[in-house]
Protein backbone atom coordinates (compact mmCIF):
# COMPACT_ATOMS: atom_id res chain seq x y z
CA UNK A 1 0.00 0.00 0.00
CA UNK A 2 1.22 3.86 -0.91
CA UNK A 3 0.08 6.41 1.55
CA UNK A 4 0.65 9.94 0.91
CA UNK A 5 0.11 12.37 3.96
CA UNK A 6 -0.39 16.10 3.33
CA UNK A 7 0.44 17.73 6.44
CA UNK A 8 2.08 21.09 7.25
CA UNK A 9 2.89 20.16 11.05
CA UNK A 10 5.68 18.18 11.32
CA UNK A 11 4.10 16.65 15.01
CA UNK A 12 1.14 15.63 13.49
CA UNK A 13 2.76 14.06 10.62
CA UNK A 14 5.09 12.41 12.20
CA UNK A 15 2.19 10.94 14.88
CA UNK A 16 0.07 10.13 11.89
CA UNK A 17 3.20 8.22 10.09
CA UNK A 18 4.05 6.43 13.11
CA UNK A 19 0.69 4.70 13.94
CA UNK A 20 -0.04 4.22 10.72
CA UNK A 21 3.27 1.76 11.03
CA UNK A 22 0.97 0.34 14.43
CA UNK A 23 -1.84 -1.13 12.61
CA UNK A 24 -1.55 -4.15 10.94
CA UNK A 25 -3.04 -3.12 7.80
CA UNK A 26 -0.51 -0.43 7.09
CA UNK A 27 2.52 -1.40 9.12
CA UNK A 28 4.32 -2.68 5.64
CA UNK A 29 2.61 0.68 3.79
CA UNK A 30 5.21 3.23 1.77
CA UNK A 31 4.58 6.34 3.47
CA UNK A 32 5.49 9.75 2.32
CA UNK A 33 5.01 13.20 3.24
CA UNK A 34 4.55 16.31 1.68
CA UNK A 35 3.81 19.90 3.49
CA UNK A 36 2.32 21.36 0.80
CA UNK A 37 -0.50 21.59 -1.93
CA UNK A 38 2.00 22.35 -4.04
CA UNK A 39 4.39 19.32 -3.47
CA UNK A 40 1.61 17.23 -3.07
CA UNK A 41 0.27 17.76 -6.08
CA UNK A 42 3.60 17.12 -8.42
CA UNK A 43 3.75 13.80 -6.51
CA UNK A 44 0.21 12.48 -7.25
CA UNK A 45 1.53 13.02 -10.77
CA UNK A 46 4.42 11.12 -10.64
CA UNK A 47 3.95 8.24 -8.23
CA UNK A 48 0.65 6.05 -7.60
CA UNK A 49 -0.85 6.48 -4.49
CA UNK A 50 -3.63 4.17 -3.13
CA UNK A 51 -4.40 6.48 -0.06
CA UNK A 52 -4.27 9.81 0.89
CA UNK A 53 -4.61 11.62 4.40
CA UNK A 54 -4.87 15.37 3.83
CA UNK A 55 -4.69 18.38 5.90
CA UNK A 56 -7.48 21.05 5.01
CA UNK A 57 -4.91 23.67 6.48
CA UNK A 58 -2.03 23.83 4.88
CA UNK A 59 0.62 26.27 4.23
CA UNK A 60 -0.45 27.49 0.06
CA UNK A 61 -4.40 26.96 0.57
CA UNK A 62 -6.94 24.86 1.12
CA UNK A 63 -6.97 21.44 0.79
CA UNK A 64 -9.69 20.58 -1.29
CA UNK A 65 -8.48 22.58 -4.16
CA UNK A 66 -6.11 19.44 -4.70
CA UNK A 67 -8.99 16.93 -4.43
CA UNK A 68 -11.01 19.17 -7.25
CA UNK A 69 -7.60 18.90 -9.06
CA UNK A 70 -7.76 14.77 -8.85
CA UNK A 71 -11.50 14.17 -8.96
CA UNK A 72 -11.39 10.55 -10.08
CA UNK A 73 -8.47 9.58 -9.02
CA UNK A 74 -7.85 6.23 -7.87
CA UNK A 75 -7.07 7.17 -4.60
CA UNK A 76 -9.07 7.03 -1.47
CA UNK A 77 -9.05 10.18 0.58
CA UNK A 78 -9.20 10.61 4.22
CA UNK A 79 -9.37 14.12 5.89
CA UNK A 80 -7.56 15.27 8.72
CA UNK A 81 -8.67 18.41 10.06
CA UNK A 82 -8.37 20.39 13.57
CA UNK A 83 -12.13 22.18 11.97
CA UNK A 84 -14.90 19.06 12.00
CA UNK A 85 -17.17 22.07 11.16
CA UNK A 86 -15.68 21.32 7.96
CA UNK A 87 -16.73 17.45 7.68
CA UNK A 88 -20.05 17.85 5.85
CA UNK A 89 -18.41 20.10 3.42
CA UNK A 90 -15.60 17.15 3.25
CA UNK A 91 -17.79 14.33 2.71
CA UNK A 92 -19.63 16.23 -0.38
CA UNK A 93 -16.28 16.29 -1.94
CA UNK A 94 -16.35 12.23 -1.67
CA UNK A 95 -13.77 12.20 0.48
CA UNK A 96 -14.11 8.55 2.26
CA UNK A 97 -13.38 10.12 6.03
CA UNK A 98 -12.74 12.59 8.26
CA UNK A 99 -10.63 12.88 11.06
CA UNK A 100 -10.82 15.38 13.64
CA UNK A 101 -7.57 16.47 15.01
CA UNK A 102 -6.12 15.53 17.41
CA UNK A 103 -5.97 12.07 15.65
CA UNK A 104 -6.17 8.95 18.25
CA UNK A 105 -5.23 5.25 17.11
CA UNK A 106 -8.33 4.24 17.66
CA UNK A 107 -10.17 6.41 15.23
CA UNK A 108 -7.37 5.93 12.73
CA UNK A 109 -7.95 2.17 13.31
CA UNK A 110 -11.72 2.77 12.21
CA UNK A 111 -11.04 4.85 9.30
CA UNK A 112 -8.13 2.20 8.07
CA UNK A 113 -10.95 -0.33 8.45
CA UNK A 114 -13.08 1.28 6.38
CA UNK A 115 -10.83 2.03 3.67
CA UNK A 116 -10.15 -2.00 3.70
CA UNK A 117 -13.77 -2.70 2.90
CA UNK A 118 -13.84 0.21 0.27
CA UNK A 119 -11.19 -1.14 -1.50
CA UNK A 120 -12.49 -4.71 -1.69
CA UNK A 121 -15.92 -2.74 -3.05
CA UNK A 122 -14.32 -0.23 -5.11
CA UNK A 123 -12.79 -3.12 -6.97
CA UNK A 124 -16.07 -5.12 -7.91
CA UNK A 125 -17.73 -2.28 -8.89
CA UNK A 126 -14.90 -0.67 -11.01
CA UNK A 127 -15.58 0.72 -13.87
CA UNK A 128 -13.26 3.27 -15.13
CA UNK A 129 -9.42 3.35 -14.90
CA UNK A 130 -7.89 6.44 -14.17
CA UNK A 131 -4.34 7.71 -15.28
CA UNK A 132 -2.26 11.16 -16.19
CA UNK A 133 -1.43 12.48 -19.72
CA UNK A 134 0.44 15.34 -19.93
CA UNK A 135 -0.22 16.52 -16.43
CA UNK A 136 -4.35 15.63 -16.94
CA UNK A 137 -6.74 12.88 -15.13
CA UNK A 138 -8.36 10.98 -18.11
CA UNK A 139 -10.68 8.29 -17.12
CA UNK A 140 -10.90 5.33 -19.18
CA UNK A 141 -14.12 2.95 -19.58
CA UNK A 142 -13.11 -0.47 -18.29
CA UNK A 143 -15.17 -1.87 -21.09
CA UNK A 144 -13.26 -0.85 -23.67
CA UNK A 145 -10.00 -1.77 -22.83
CA UNK A 146 -8.92 -5.47 -23.75
CA UNK A 147 -5.49 -5.38 -21.91
CA UNK A 148 -2.79 -4.32 -20.46
CA UNK A 149 0.91 -4.84 -21.75
CA UNK A 150 3.92 -4.10 -19.75
CA UNK A 151 6.24 -2.48 -21.72
CA UNK A 152 9.82 -1.23 -20.09
CA UNK A 153 8.71 1.31 -17.27
CA UNK A 154 5.32 1.86 -18.02
CA UNK A 155 2.27 -0.13 -18.68
CA UNK A 156 0.32 -0.07 -22.23
CA UNK A 157 -3.73 -0.11 -22.16
CA UNK A 158 -5.05 -1.55 -25.34
CA UNK A 159 -8.61 -0.03 -25.72
CA UNK A 160 -10.69 -2.10 -28.35
CA UNK A 161 -10.78 0.61 -31.29
CA UNK A 162 -7.43 0.11 -31.42
CA UNK A 163 -6.14 2.75 -29.67
CA UNK A 164 -3.37 2.76 -27.29
CA UNK A 165 -2.84 5.11 -24.16
CA UNK A 166 0.01 4.41 -21.41
CA UNK A 167 0.97 5.00 -17.68
CA UNK A 168 3.85 4.71 -15.37
CA UNK A 169 2.25 1.95 -12.85
CA UNK A 170 3.79 -1.25 -12.72
CA UNK A 171 1.57 -4.03 -13.94
CA UNK A 172 1.22 -5.60 -10.58
CA UNK A 173 -0.28 -2.07 -9.05
CA UNK A 174 -2.59 -2.45 -11.96
CA UNK A 175 -3.74 -5.77 -11.33
CA UNK A 176 -4.54 -4.87 -7.75
CA UNK A 177 -7.16 -2.10 -8.39
CA UNK A 178 -8.70 -4.09 -11.59
CA UNK A 179 -12.24 -6.25 -11.04
CA UNK A 180 -11.49 -9.51 -10.78
CA UNK A 181 -13.03 -10.44 -14.75
CA UNK A 182 -9.11 -9.16 -15.67
CA UNK A 183 -6.51 -11.65 -14.99
CA UNK A 184 -3.12 -11.63 -15.22
CA UNK A 185 -2.34 -14.00 -17.68
CA UNK A 186 1.44 -13.51 -18.61
CA UNK A 187 4.57 -11.82 -16.55
CA UNK A 188 3.68 -9.04 -19.01
CA UNK A 189 -0.20 -9.24 -20.04
CA UNK A 190 -3.33 -8.62 -18.15
CA UNK A 191 -6.98 -9.77 -19.74
CA UNK A 192 -10.19 -8.78 -19.75
CA UNK A 193 -11.43 -11.92 -19.42
CA UNK A 194 -15.11 -11.18 -20.88
CA UNK A 195 -13.35 -10.11 -24.03
CA UNK A 196 -11.74 -13.24 -24.84
CA UNK A 197 -12.15 -14.71 -28.07
CA UNK A 198 -10.30 -18.09 -28.47
CA UNK A 199 -7.51 -19.32 -26.24
CA UNK A 200 -4.90 -22.28 -28.01
CA UNK A 201 -2.06 -24.14 -27.26
CA UNK A 202 0.35 -22.71 -30.31
CA UNK A 203 2.82 -25.45 -29.66
CA UNK A 204 6.37 -25.42 -28.75
CA UNK A 205 4.59 -25.17 -24.82
CA UNK A 206 3.57 -21.60 -26.25
CA UNK A 207 -0.17 -20.86 -25.82
CA UNK A 208 -1.95 -17.79 -26.63
CA UNK A 209 -5.13 -16.11 -26.25
CA UNK A 210 -7.10 -13.85 -28.72
CA UNK A 211 -9.09 -11.17 -27.87
CA UNK A 212 -12.27 -9.99 -29.17
CA UNK A 213 -10.32 -6.81 -30.74
CA UNK A 214 -8.51 -9.40 -32.57
CA UNK A 215 -5.36 -9.03 -30.99
CA UNK A 216 -3.47 -12.51 -29.88
CA UNK A 217 -1.43 -12.23 -26.75
CA UNK A 218 0.79 -15.06 -24.95
CA UNK A 219 -0.52 -17.13 -22.05
CA UNK A 220 1.83 -18.61 -18.91
CA UNK A 221 1.87 -22.09 -18.90
CA UNK A 222 1.12 -22.11 -15.13
CA UNK A 223 -2.03 -20.05 -15.98
CA UNK A 224 -3.11 -21.58 -19.28
CA UNK A 225 -5.25 -24.81 -17.20
CA UNK A 226 -7.24 -22.84 -14.86
CA UNK A 227 -8.09 -19.63 -17.80
CA UNK A 228 -9.25 -22.29 -19.91
CA UNK A 229 -11.54 -24.55 -17.20
CA UNK A 230 -12.67 -21.32 -16.27
CA UNK A 231 -13.97 -20.11 -19.82
CA UNK A 232 -15.73 -23.18 -19.97
CA UNK A 233 -17.20 -23.09 -17.14
CA UNK A 234 -18.46 -19.35 -17.94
Amino acid sequence: MRILIVEDEPIHARYLSHTLKEIPATAEAIVHTQKTLTAAECYLLDHPVDLLFLDLNVYDGDGFTLLQGFAGAQFATIVVSAHPERAIEAFECGVLDFLPKPITKARLLTAIERYEKHRYDSRHTLKFFSIFADGVLETLPLAEISHFEAADKQVIIHQNHGRKRTCTRKLGDVAKVLPPRFIRVHRSFIADTGQIKTLQAAGGGRYDLTMQSGVTIPVSRSVYASLKKNLMQS
